[in-house]
């Protein structure tokens, strides 16, 4: 049972709650720009175990540490709100749509500096080391076996999997020659990549070399200085962002299936599993996990901080509020189709990832 919570529950929580709660710091923040009173910011969710009040705002920790909260004077049209100076809806429209963007805004800029840190501090990447030879493939028939490390391609240094990899896809049907560490020991192969149609995540069909090999578990820390490591996060949140938005209008299309989301279940899980795999590893999926919530809140959807934009900028046109009854309305309605969702994803990853099992054999170590 120790065992379990150190190694799974405690880094859940723990990276789950800095993710939210870097979010909800960037609206609390924005909030006391524009000079809004914020009478709540709570680390974590629950019982108040401590706290203590600054001027006008409440600052507690509380017992469910996945993320924070924040409550605004006047959030809300109705009781909540007394048409006082510091309350939500007596600023503009322009100040509550910053107050509204800011939380993804946070995220997406927090997310982007824990992947510049990556490769600051040195991303793992697999080396060009085999793990596995496919039997029936050119790497078996020209006598690749596991263990060797490709060090060249056509006179190419080759060090990571990836540098590799990109010649081989773009190869096939042409002779390529190998240079092969063995224990010690340099030669030369000469293989041909066989042509294979494969899917991307994008589920669109595409040619590619293979010769049938799989990576080892050998990686390598890839280091950058400060400048380039922060171009390299940009481009890699920058290429997130594409791919993720990318997925999307392909699924309004219906040509990927939703079959392929991960939803909250899923990515518990895959953060447990993260957490047991370094530091790096760690802050990588972090900077995943913020840039990807931050594309996901921005949706323009009803419930999300998106859909407050939305629903901003309908009343910038119609000079007026939607009346409340009918936000809600909209709101309820959302809300019970995320749910749908969340739940039918959530299904698929307890199928995928075989969670019974693996929660049954948790439950037994909880027993012990």
């Amino acid at each position: 049972m120790i065992s379990v919570v150190i190694h799974y529950i405690i880094p859940v929580s723990l990276i789950f709650g800095l993710v939210i709660f870097v979010h909800e710091l960037g609206h609390f923040l924005a909030a006391k720009r524009v000079g809004v009173r914020v009478e709540k910011f709570s680390l974590g969710f629950g019982p108040r175990i401590i706290g203590f009040k600054k001027g006008d705002t409440e600052y507690l920790i509380s017992a469910i540490p996945l993320g924070g909260y924040l409550k605004m004077a006047g959030e809300e049209a109705g009781n909540d709100s007394k048409g006082e100076e510091g309350e939500f809806l007596s600023k503009s429209i322009g100040q509550r749509a910053f107050v509204a963007v800011s939380g993804v805004t946070m995220h997406y800029f927090f997310g982007f500096l824990i992947l510049s840190l990556v490769f600051f501090l040195g991303n793992p990447t697999s080396t060009s080391r085999v793990g596995g030879v496919m039997k029936g493939m050119p790497a078996a028939k020209a006598g690749l076996k596991p263990g060797d490390k490709i060090i060249g391609i056509e006179g190419k240094s080759i060090s990571l999997w990836k540098e590799m990899a990109g010649i081989i896809h773009k190869s096939y049907g042409k002779k390529l020659h190998f240079l092969i560490e063995r224990k010690g020991k340099n030669f030369e192969l000469t293989i041909v990549p066989v042509k294979r149609e494969e899917k991307n995540v994008l589920n669109e069909r595409m040619k590619v070399g293979l010769i049938g090999i799989t990576p080892s578990r050998d990686t390598v820390p890839v280091r950058y200085g400060l400048l380039k490591s922060f171009s390299a996060g940009g481009k890699e949140t920058l290429f997130i962002t594409t791919m993720t938005y990318k997925v999307i209008w392909k699924m309004l299309q219906r040509r990927i299936s939703p079959d392929s989301l991960t939803g909250p279940v899923g990515i518990i899980y895959m953060t447990g599993e993260v957490a047991r795999l370094g530091l790096a590893t760690i802050l990588q999926w972090i900077g995943l996990l913020s840039v990807a919530l931050a594309i996901f809140n921005i949706l323009p959807i009803p419930i999300l901080d998106g859909g407050h934009l939305l629903f901003l900028g309908i009343e910038k046109i119609k000079g007026k509020p939607l009346p409340l009854k009918k936000r809600e309305g909209i709101e309820q309605i959302t809300f019970m189709l995320l749910l749908g969702l969340i739940l039918f994803v959530s299904y698929n990853d307890v199928e995928r990832f075989k969670l019974v099992n693996k929660v049954s054999g948790l439950w037994k170590q909880f027993s012990r």
